[in-house]
């Protein structure tokens, strides 16, 4: 399917839809979240509490956004979660402190990986649906070296719709 994207934070991508980058003061507009039918919250921010506790399905993974961070050990358990979603028709919001770099780099990784994108293509997905988005310098190269995994696991990358 063609992916629904604005500049708002949504992509819709092959029966999986997620909100992300969406700053913490955002977040708390419970009403707009609930008008956009999200279901479940994927925080990745350090030191943000969950607001909501009745109304959405969270996973907290508390990361910290350094270069020296190393991104790509969360993203089994970021990934896991929002399969988990998909597979009950949930629509999950990926968010961080300022909606620019961890919730960017997770979703970016995870279109990489669930679609077999490049990181040239996820990156400009991404871009397009949110154009703040702007992972930290470590968080790129380690998207790029993730880019090569997962060539070297798969034999190659699909950036056709």
């Amino acid at each position: 399917s063609a992916p629904a994207n604005g500049a708002n934070g949504q992509l819709s991508r092959r029966n999986i839809k997620l909100m992300f980058g969406w700053s913490v003061f955002s977040f708390l507009l419970l009403s707009l979240l609930l008008s956009i039918y999200v279901t479940h919250v994927l925080n990745v921010a350090y030191g943000v509490q969950n607001a909501f506790l009745n109304d959405f399905i969270y996973k907290t993974i508390s990361i910290l956004d350094l270069p020296e961070t190393d991104i790509i050990s969360y993203f089994p358990e970021c990934f896991e979660f929002i399969e988990k979603a998909k597979i009950q028709d949930g629509v999950v919001l990926v968010h961080c402190n300022a909606g620019v770099s961890r919730a960017a780099a997770v979703v970016i990784g995870f279109l990489m990986n669930s679609e077999r994108l490049s990181f040239a293509r996820a990156f400009s997905l991404v871009k397009n649906a949110r154009p703040v988005a702007c992972p930290n310098p470590g968080f790129m190269e380690q998207l790029h070296k993730y880019q090569e995994q997962n060539i070297k696991a798969n034999g190659s990358i699909n950036d056709h719709d």
